[in-house]
């Protein structure tokens, strides 16, 4: 059971005394349909404080609510972006947060407070059951861009087949994040896209491409599943602890070896780990889908819909579909579609702009049509170079 009620008072209580400008944002979680746990909530609130310190800090009290307080020093950016790792960690919209929040403008509202923490004091305590969290994972395959090589034939898919099973697969794998990234802040880490380098498979696979028979690569696809998830599973550490996510096939989720994955997740963890399934993987086969979908859903786990353009978005129906997050793959052309076409962007509007991930960020020009549509949650070459410094100085 979590009580930060004490460390609270003695948190606001200078400010307060002094009546100096303070500002308090309480998320009525104790509001929301479905019970949290309290590792889940210790999540949210140690997420708050990474953001705000040392300024700022969050707590939570006996009947699940969780009060923010930071100082006019705070952008309010840097809140906005917190409240949006705390929407993924809730698996609820942005706008569902927005309608769970009251902020307190401390000394105007300082009476409405105390009638607030009354309230709060005076409410029935919550007592929690075995946590079952969500985390993220995500793997995905880099394209290889170079046209020499030859086909994968099905007499070179056995071999390769054979050497990855006999092949460590943690030399290969890389990362990039995933960010919420708001004007006149640093990015702010969603979580790690943990990926096989192409390029780095290349030592296994001489002069062979992966990407010129695709029905040939999604079989081998089984394989590199099988591997993933066996290092996955080996390296519990770094990028595989926390906030990551992986691409795997439908049968992949299905494995024995996604079984074994599971097991060794701890549950508090689960809620932050995703899954990134390719189109083909999603609409070739929606019974065998939808067996996933609810199987990984019910683990804790979510589903990101992968490489989705403006062709295809408006074939998606999110709610249908059951996704979490849908990736958009940046094209330069997306400025002129998007003047020529607006319901496109209606589209993601109605998807929600805090579940579309736009990829390929890797130059200004992406960055800014990100900017002008609202889209926030961006991964790309130029998001990496920005992880320490504040975007939009282009304006």
């Amino acid at each position: 059971m979590l009580n930060h009620a004490s460390a609270f008072d003695d948190f606001v209580t200078p400010f307060l005394k002094k009546e100096l400008p303070f500002t308090i944002v309480q998320l009525k979680i104790s509001t929301l349909p479905d019970e949290c746990t309290d590792s889940l909530l210790s999540m949210i609130v140690r997420s708050f404080n990474e953001s705000l310190k040392p300024h700022g800090k969050a707590f939570c009290f006996k009947n699940n609510d969780i009060l923010i307080g930071y100082p006019p020093k705070i952008k309010e950016n840097i809140i906005q972006a917190a409240m949006f790792k705390a929407s993924m960690y809730l698996s609820i919209d942005t706008s569902e947060l927005e309608n769970i929040q009251q902020r307190f403008d401390i000394p105007f509202d300082k009476e409405l407070l105390k009638l607030e923490l009354g309230r709060i004091e005076n409410s029935k305590q919550v007592v929690f059951k075995q946590p079952v969290e969500r985390k993220r994972v995500v793997q995905s395959v880099i394209e290889d861009p170079d046209k020499d090589k030859d086909e994968l034939t099905p007499a070179l898919l056995a071999r390769i087949t054979k050497a990855l099973r006999n092949t460590d697969l943690a030399a290969m794998i890389r990362n990039q994040r995933v960010c919420v990234v708001l004007e006149g802040i640093i990015p702010k880490k969603v979580y790690e896209e943990v990926y096989l380098s192409v390029q780095d498979m290349s030592r296994i696979l001489p002069n062979v491409s992966l990407t010129k028979t695709p029905w040939l690569f999604m079989d081998l696809s089984t394989t590199l599943d099988e591997g993933v998830l066996k290092t996955v599973s080996r390296h519990r550490e770094g990028a595989f602890m926390r906030d990551f996510a992986l691409n795997l096939t439908v049968k992949g989720l299905l494995s024995e070896d996604f079984k074994t994955f599971d097991r060794g997740m701890r549950p508090d963890l689960k809620r932050t780990v995703v899954f990134e399934l390719q189109p083909v993987e999603v609409f070739g086969d929606l019974a065998s889908y939808e067996k996933a979908r609810n199987y990984v859903h019910d683990l804790g786990y979510k589903i990101c819909l992968d490489k989705i353009n403006f062709d295809t978005l408006p074939f998606v129906d999110r709610e249908k579909l059951g996704i979490d997050f849908l990736k958009l793959e940046w094209n330069p052309n997306f400025p002129e579609q998007a003047i020529e076409n607006p319901e496109l962007i209606d589209m993601l509007k109605e998807i929600g702009m805090n579940r579309v991930i736009m990829y390929g960020v890797d130059d200004i020009a992406a960055l800014a049509f990100a900017h002008q549509y609202g889209i926030s949650l961006l991964q790309g070459k130029h998001i990496q170079k920005l992880k320490t410094s504040i975007p939009f100085n282009y304006r």
